[in-house]
């Protein structure tokens, strides 16, 4: 699984706990505003169940 995410979001700390590695990163416009965006990625997402439902 890969999730792209601004690189100032706060989520990616979440993303990152929730056991996501940074694979990947690309720079974006968006409203003629230059931004960073960042994947993280899964191999096996087969425990994500249990860290998220606890």
């Amino acid at each position: 699984m890969l999730v792209w995410v601004l690189a100032d979001n706060p989520a990616c700390q979440f993303y990152a706990v929730l056991g996501g590695k940074r694979v990947r990163e690309q720079e974006l416009e968006i409203g003629g505003k230059s931004l960073i965006e960042v994947a993280y990625g899964w191999i096996d997402t087969a425990n994500l169940t249990s860290i998220v439902i606890g």
